[in-house]
């Protein structure tokens, strides 16, 4: 435990309008990392509310605080929240006797992150040992720094997590605000867009009403599996074909969940509008001259690149 580093890891060592965020909100990553950033303090808040601070006040009550740090009647939110970004930065969802188990292992948890296991080394448990092992993926030679994969994770959740972004990340995903509707539509038309979206995809969208913009659903898009080419899901694409509906394309509507165009017109005006939000996406990003090595610069440039690669995608399908 001494050797884990003394600041909080993650966002959550981020102080409230502070230099990061201030840096981040100039880029494509903000939303992302807040809203991750959002949920990871929601889940220390509602710990601390309902469990930590509880047993704090009992031990303090009872007289158990020794004033020893590890002692539970000296814990405090700063601590608490010191105590979680560890668990979120160096813990590895493992199976443990055929269930998924959450595991800090002393010394494995000081390794650095490979894009995949199959570059160096994996994590497994041996039943008969009771014990954990390091397996060399390929061969190891002297002196190379021995690394495992944190897991197929973007750069919005290394950065929030671990602190750290990698460039050319194949794992990134953006999300786009794409207009959904027109705020002058007629009431049937704004009904079937509704209606045609599966309750799965409701979930993901973050479906909102903006000023003067009328609805607008976040849009994700991804690489492929080489990183050269931006990439849509099905329901992804399903979103963006219903975004632009128009009344006259209601009677061929149900084209749309069977996964083809409703019409080559609608076709046409769906890429156009994925257009316009990676370029409006790309303008509200500022471009930086900064360190290679810097994090949230490394984050902004890689988010850059692929909302560069959506473009590129719409221009040619459109």
């Amino acid at each position: 435990l001494e050797r884990w580093p003394r600041p909080i890891e993650g966002s959550l060592g981020w102080r409230a309008g502070g230099e990061e965020w201030r840096r981040l909100a100039a880029g494509l990553g903000d939303r992302s990392v807040r809203v991750l950033h959002e949920q990871h303090l929601a889940m220390a808040s509602r710990a601390w509310t309902e469990v930590i601070e509880p047993s704090v006040s009992r031990a303090a009550a009872g007289g158990e605080s020794t004033g020893e740090p590890d002692a539970v009647g000296s814990l405090t939110w700063e601590r608490w929240l010191y105590a979680l970004s560890m668990v979120l930065s160096r813990a590895l969802d493992l199976r443990v006797n055929d269930e998924s188990e959450l595991a800090i292992v002393p010394l494995i948890d000081m390794l650095n992150h490979t894009r995949s296991s199959a570059d160096s080394c994996h994590v497994r448990f041996d039943p008969s040992a009771q014990a954990f092992e390091l397996v060399a993926s390929v061969p190891i030679t002297e002196g190379a720094e021995l690394k495992i994969c944190y897991g197929a994770k973007g750069n919005e959740e290394l950065l929030a997590c671990y602190g750290f972004a990698l460039g050319e990340n194949g794992a990134d995903r953006l999300g786009l605000a794409l207009p959904f509707g027109r705020p002058d539509e007629p009431q049937i038309l704004t009904m079937h867009r509704m209606a045609m979206l599966p309750s799965p995809v409701v979930k993901v969208i973050n479906l909102r009403e903006v000023e003067g913009s009328g609805r607008v659903a976040t849009l994700e898009v991804h690489w492929d599996e080489q990183r050269k080419e931006a990439r849509l899901a099905d329901e992804m694409l399903l979103l963006l074909r219903l975004s632009v509906l128009d009344m006259g394309d209601l009677p061929s509507i149900t084209l749309a969940l069977e996964g083809e165009p409703v019409s080559a017109d609608a076709e046409a005006r769906a890429w156009s509008a994925l257009c316009t939000a990676a370029a409006a996406a790309l303008d509200a990003s500022q471009q930086r001259e900064a360190a290679v090595d810097d994090s949230i610069d490394v984050l902004d440039r890689s988010l850059r690149e692929l909302a560069e690669a959506v473009r590129r995608l719409a221009l040619r399908k459109k």
